[in-house]
C-alpha cells in the first residue's frame, strides 16, 4: 500500500523499463519530456505521475492512496482487477465480504466493452450496490497486461473507478475527470 507522498517518492527515484521508451527511463537522459508515441509513460514522467501530482493537490479526491500500487503482481486482466480490489479492501473503501461481486461486475463490464483506451492505459469502472461513494485507485503493471485495447497494446497504468449504483451523474464526472487530466500525458506525448 501507498500514500501519496510514497508513491511520489517511489515514481521520482524508481529506475524502471518504460513501454515508450524501450530502455529504462531515468527522466534525466536526453529524452523529449512527454516520450512518442502517445502511452502511459513510465512511473516518473506519464500518465500516473501526473495522476498521482493530482491526487496531491487535491483535485482527485475519490482516488484512494492506501490503495494504491505500483507493483502489480498480475499477469491476466482478471487478476489485476482483483488484485486491485484487494487494495481497496486493505485500504478499508470496501467490505471484503462484497469484494468478489464487485470483481464479478468489473469483469462483466470489461466482458461488454474493453475499458482500456490505449496508450497503455486502462479505466476500468463500474457502479455497485455496496459501493457507498466513489472511490477508485491507481495501479501500475511493470509487465503489462493484455487488456482488450483499442490499439491493441499492453497496458501499464489501471485507474479503476466504483460507484454507487444511484450515482450516475458522480461516476462519469470522476471518469471525466481522470480522463481531462491524463489527456496531457497521452495526447501530448
Amino acid at each position: 500500500m501507498y500514500s501519496i507522498q510514497s508513491a511520489s517518492r517511489a515514481a521520482q527515484s524508481s529506475s524502471v523499463e518504460s513501454p515508450a521508451h524501450g530502455t529504462v527511463c531515468d527522466c534525466s537522459a536526453d529524452l523529449p519530456p512527454r516520450p512518442a508515441p502517445a502511452t502511459a509513460g513510465c512511473l516518473r514522467c506519464g500518465a500516473m505521475a501526473d495522476l498521482v501530482r493530482a491526487m496531491e493537490s487535491g483535485e482527485l479526491p475519490f482516488l484512494v492512496a492506501d490503495a494504491m500500487t505500483t507493483q502489480l503482481a498480475a499477469t491476466s486482466k482478471e487478476e489485476a482487477l482483483d488484485e486491485i480490489v484487494t487494495h481497496l479492501v486493505a485500504a478499508g473503501v470496501l467490505d471484503r465480504h462484497s469484494a468478489k461481486e464487485v470483481v464479478d461486475a468489473l469483469i462483466h463490464r470489461e466482458a461488454m466493452n474493453s475499458t482500456g483506451i490505449g496508450g497503455g492505459v486502462a479505466i476500468p469502472h463500474t457502479k455497485h450496490p455496496q459501493v457507498d461513494r466513489v472511490v477508485g485507485t491507481l495501479a501500475w503493471s511493470q509487465a503489462g497486461l493484455e487488456f482488450d485495447s483499442i490499439d491493441d497494446q499492453p497496458v501499464h497504468l489501471l485507474v479503476v473507478l466504483l460507484a454507487p449504483l444511484d450515482q450516475n451523474r458522480e461516476h462519469v464526472q470522476a471518469l471525466a475527470k481522470v480522463a481531462r487530466l491524463m489527456r496531457p500525458s497521452i495526447t501530448s506525448r
